[in-house]
């Protein structure tokens, strides 16, 4: 029988001291993780600013890829936004990097070992992270 998913609630949170936003729970194409994508980077968009964003505890379906490229763009592609993003080892993080959508200048990513692994082992995304 196949096991069943709980769909977790989207969260973008900033952190106390406000420079990391922190992605929980599933981003997926709803309404609802699209909405609280734009909210949380609308927080900075007229900063210039290097900003973390850490999606470590964040599970990502292909759907939610999209939502947050084009959350990003919508909040980050004004001409005056100098906001820039850097984003922390994760599932999204690697999948960003790959992604020929995302144009956000002003993106950085942490190393990732899943695309600098050059062993002769193929590797998988961690299963966790995905719905």
């Amino acid at each position: 029988m196949a096991e069943t998913q709980i769909k977790i609630p989207f969260t973008c949170k900033w952190s106390d001291d406000g420079k990391t936003l922190v992605l929980k729970g599933d981003l997926d194409g709803s309404y609802e993780s699209s909405e609280v994508s734009r909210k949380a980077l609308a927080e900075v968009i007229k900063s210039e600013d290097t900003f973390n964003i850490d999606a470590t505890e964040a599970r990502i379906v292909p759907d939610g890829v999209t939502t947050w490229i084009e959350a990003v763009e919508e909040a980050l592609s004004d001409e005056h936004s100098k906001a820039k993003l850097h984003y922390k080892e994760s599932l999204l993080c690697d999948l960003l990097q790959m992604d020929s959508r995302y144009k956000h200048a002003g993106s950085t990513f942490d190393p990732s070992e899943f695309l600098t692994d050059t062993s002769s082992e193929e590797r998988q995304p961690d299963d966790k992270h995905r719905i």
